[in-house]
């Protein structure tokens, strides 16, 4: 894994701004972005540490298996994005932006900005797209300005520590398959949670392997949840036990 995540290049960036449901029967369209973000010198480095932090082999990422790969699902489309050209990944981003719009089925997700990136990485330069959601307090915000957007980049804000406020997906090309790792703090609270399956599941087309570490964790989240709440153990029998399961 650690070969196959590192020299992280991206060539293309680009943004379109997602908003929150209103009612949970209709989604609002997303404002689309017509051209590609050339971000500076800073911005690019900066963007690039962030995808890193959450994808690298030293996060809390999961690899997961892919099972939608119908024509309009994420993957097609991002399986078109590796082969196209520029006006082509264009239409394709705003269509990713259009499936995340409706995966987000519930009044209770947030809006926020969707980018789209493409570049290469690993030891062989494997081709990869990645698709990033940020909420807009998360050190992005957007404006539309004579039909183009601005990307308002605010270094401090993004260079913090605190990542709770964005989801990532990386379908990677190898020479056999794709991969795809996703990251996102909201896995860490268990397979029940819908602030997570909305992300890797009704929007990416994804699962968690049956050999995942995210199946491990979850094991461990939700019988330390039993033990915590609905065992009939003493305190210490609890502690006891918790402790041989970690």
């Amino acid at each position: 894994m650690e070969d196959l995540l590192c020299n992280l290049t991206i060539n293309k960036i680009i943004a379109h701004k997602i908003f929150k449901r209103t009612t949970s029967n209709s989604a609002t369209l997303p404002i689309y972005n017509d051209e590609i973000i050339e971000l500076g010198e800073q911005a690019l480095f900066t963007f690039n540490q962030r995808v890193i932090q959450a994808i690298g082999s030293d996060s809390n990422s999961i690899e997961m298996d892919i099972y939608n790969r119908d024509s309009g699902s994420v993957f097609s489309l991002i399986r078109e994005i590796i082969e196209i050209d520029e006006e082509k990944f264009i239409q394709n981003s705003k269509n990713i932006a259009l499936n995340l719009s409706n995966a987000q089925n519930t009044t209770r997700i947030p809006g926020g900005i969707i980018f789209i990136f493409s570049g290469t990485i690993g030891d062989n330069e494997n081709e990869f797209v990645g698709v990033m959601k940020a909420e807009t307090q998360d050190g992005f915000s957007i404006v539309k300005e004579d039909d183009r957007f601005t990307l308002d980049h605010i270094t401090e804000l993004l260079l913090t520590p605190h990542q709770k406020l964005y989801k990532i997906g990386m379908f990677i090309k190898t020479e056999s398959q794709y991969k795809c790792f996703v990251y996102d703090s909201n896995l860490g609270r268990g397979a029940k949670s819908d602030a997570a399956k909305y992300f890797y599941d009704n929007f990416l087309g994804c699962r968690q392997s049956i050999n995942s570490k995210y199946l491990t964790k979850t094991f461990y989240v939700e019988t330390k949840e039993f033990i915590d709440k609905e065992s009939n153990l003493t305190e210490e029998e609890k502690f006891t036990t918790s402790y041989c399961k970690a």
